[in-house]
């Protein structure tokens, strides 16, 4: 089993707040964040402006992942805090688990 460590009082404020802008960022385009962040790395450096656009805090980083059922996003799910890789992995389990 992999050990998670321990993150100061501080740095918990920073990934619940990374976390929910990952997830508004994949309700509000119903996509997942990974996709989008290699999107904007890689032909679609415009896509960058969704974030000013929505007014709200949004971040397209690995961990979003919108929940979707019959092509509607309902929500989303948003994980921070690990490598990019962990953080997606983490999303897709919680959303995994939802009946």
């Amino acid at each position: 089993m992999r050990q998670i460590p321990q993150l100061e009082l501080a740095d918990c404020r920073a990934i619940v707040i990374a976390a929910l802008a990952k997830a508004r960022l994949a309700a509000f385009n119903g996509k997942p964040t990974e996709a989008m962040e290699a999107a904007i790395n890689g032909e679609r450096p415009a896509l960058m402006q969704l974030s000013g656009a929505m007014g709200e805090p949004s971040l397209a980083m690995a961990g979003g992942l919108p929940l979707l059922a019959l092509g509607v996003c309902l929500g989303a799910v948003g994980v921070s805090g690990m490598t990019p890789d962990l953080d997606g992995a983490i999303a897709a389990a919680g959303a995994a688990a939802l009946p």
